[in-house]
């Protein structure tokens, strides 16, 4: 079993992640031994960046999300295998709640409604 390779840094109720905040998760990674890694994501907070910037993380390897209109490709041929809808459905956010643990679900939720 692997650990989690890196952290997401998401806004809460109280704001943006701090700079002591991003320092605590620096440190917990490394009393494992392991190098700390942060996931930054379209809903992540701009100020976030140049926090890990000035403490010398840099950027490497940006993740790629690919995507399509899927009104148009329903129009391509035959009938959809889907429904679609504006927004995710309160059954839809469940289904896909019951896929993660408790901590990471609710963030990639949050990020999953957020996109375009």
């Amino acid at each position: 079993m692997g650990r989690v390779n890196s952290a997401a840094v998401y806004q809460d109720a109280s704001g943006p992640a701090t700079a002591e905040e991003l320092a605590d998760v620096v440190r917990s990674y490394e009393s494992r031994g392991a190098p700390a890694r942060f996931r930054l994501t379209p809903l992540s907070p701009r100020a976030t960046l140049p926090l890990l910037a000035a403490e010398g993380f840099r950027a490497s390897r940006p993740v790629v999300v690919m995507t399509s209109d899927l009104r148009r490709a329903a129009d391509v041929g035959g009938s959809p295998a889907v429904e679609l809808a504006s927004a995710a459905g309160v059954e839809w956010a469940e289904t896909y709640l019951a896929a993660y643990d408790e901590l990471d679900g609710r963030p990639r939720l949050e990020l999953a409604e957020a996109a375009p």
